[in-house]
């Protein structure tokens, strides 16, 4: 079988070469089909199915609420992170997030709002309101003093802060800078660190450059990173880290080893149901809750809770499977003008003794073949024309905006994927002009061989 399978290739793959116009036009018509399912999938695996960027992403969850009401709560209080923190033991570290957008001043060369909105892709094409304001933002992510020893991850130049003692977080307040900010907004400055630049008014030192395209718990590399601890001075609010109430926290976790989710979400669930009676009794938050832990994502809830998002994404796929469905159907039409031209080569191998399940088997290598070269090529310019668009797409934010990041580099289960569907497309075009061949042959070899034994019949008579 083996053999005979290797023989069927080598022949299949010297038909194709013999006729490049016929193998020319099915490849790019398979390899359009593909590439549409291809990116599809690609795009669904760098947005949809992204983890948290980290190490060993896949012992990190989130953590969320849900309450009686039905009510899914994914934001906490800062004394509440600190409590789940140091009461859960199924995890390695808990970590706390919040995005911001703050002014930044002394940083050198004023850019306002105004001109990095008319300067981004988004704003050259009128997409962005005209109402900016003449000064400049930052996206700053502030983030809990463990967010990176948690997660995994060191500073490419300086330090992060896990390395600061407490007190002076306070004395003198420290900043980590985005590599691509870095690049954008202070063209590389190797003086970077030590440089002072004030957000939202308070004077911070830049200490430490985070990794390229290091986004963490969100999609897009923001232009500076803060601890936690550093709130009550941005915003002027001694009471920000006391404050039950002031639920604008997500949380992330890692899990210890060997916990499993379900008994890190029982764990979450005692925790949770004590932390609720320090809540003021009117508050939502003193209502009995359920905790949700799930795998580590950038999203607030579960995928399961998003009905609209799994909806558009099942449209998107069947219609991109619909795409590929035509380019079947265009490419099993030329097959099957290519066969009826092949009658002669097909009847000689009936005649010589070949079965019609052999010569089956010949044409559908054939289609296989031709489908993994669309799936080749597909490939190759579905990647580059995904990775030409994430470019782009870096550049449509202005740059206090942060950047939108997504990996679409093909890994192991997208060559699967586009492995599969090419089989599945050669199999699918290939195996009706197939059948029609060989009972075209099979119909054509038995009238030949009544017409040649009534010759012989007639002949022997005359004797």
């Amino acid at each position: 079988m083996i053999e005979d399978f290797i023989r069927d290739v080598k022949y299949g793959f010297r038909l194709l070469l013999r006729k490049p116009g016929f193998t020319t036009v099915a490849v790019l018509a398979l390899a359009l089909g593909i590439g549409v399912n291809a990116a599809v999938f690609t795009a669904y695996k760098a947005m949809v199915l992204r983890g948290l960027d980290g190490r060993d992403p896949g012992t990190l969850v989130n953590l969320a609420l849900t309450r009686q009401s039905g009510a899914t709560s994914f934001t906490f209080s800062y004394p509440d992170y600190e409590a789940y923190r140091d009461s859960l033991s199924s995890f390695t570290g808990v970590i706390a997030y919040l995005p911001e957008r703050l002014t930044l001043s002394n940083a050198g060369t004023f850019i306002s709002q105004r001109t990095s909105m008319a300067e981004a892709a988004m704003g050259q094409l009128g997409l962005l309101p005209s109402g900016a304001a003449n000064a400049e933002f930052a996206s700053t992510y502030v983030v809990s003093e463990n967010y990176f020893a948690v997660l995994g991850v060191k500073a490419v130049r300086g330090r992060t802060f896990e390395s600061i003692a407490p007190r002076d977080l306070i004395a003198s307040p420290p900043a980590l800078i985005g590599e691509r900010y870095w690049q954008r907004r202070f063209a590389g400055d190797p003086a970077i660190l030590g440089k002072s630049v004030r957000l939202n008014g308070v004077a911070v030192t830049i200490v430490g450059i985070t990794p390229r395209d290091f986004v963490g718990t969100s999609v897009a590399e923001p232009d500076f990173w803060l601890p936690i601890a550093l709130e009550p001075l941005i915003h002027a609010n001694d009471t920000w880290l006391r404050d039950r109430e002031n639920e604008r926290c997500r949380m992330f976790a890692r899990l210890a080893p060997g916990v499993t989710i379900e008994r890190a979400q029982a764990e979450m669930n005692v925790v949770a149901d004590r932390i609720r009676t320090l809540h003021d009794s009117g508050s939502p938050s003193a209502k009995p809750a359920s905790a949700i832990v799930w795998r580590g994502s950038p999203f607030p809830l579960p995928l399961r809770l998003y009905p609209g998002l799994r909806l558009t994404i099942l449209l998107v796929m069947a219609a991109a499977a619909m795409v590929l469905v035509v380019a079947c159907a265009n490419v099993g039409s030329l097959q099957l003008a290519r066969g009826r031209s092949r009658q002669d080569e097909l009847h000689t191998r009936l005649a010589l003794g070949a079965t019609r399940l052999r010569v089956i088997r010949q044409l559908l290598t054939e289609s296989a073949l031709l489908g993994l070269f669309g799936g080749g090529v597909a490939l190759f310019f579905t990647w580059a024309l995904l990775k030409i668009a994430v470019t782009w797409l870096g550049s449509v934010l202005p740059v206090d905006y942060g950047t939108l990041v997504f990996d679409v580099a093909p890994d192991l289960g997208i060559f699967a994927y586009v492995c599969v569907i090419s089989m599945v497309a050669g199999m699918l075009f290939g195996l009706a002009p197939a059948i029609e061949s060989s009972r075209a042959a099979l119909i054509a070899s038995t009238r030949t061989g009544s017409s040649t034994t009534r010759k012989n019949w007639r002949a022997s008579c005359s004797f």
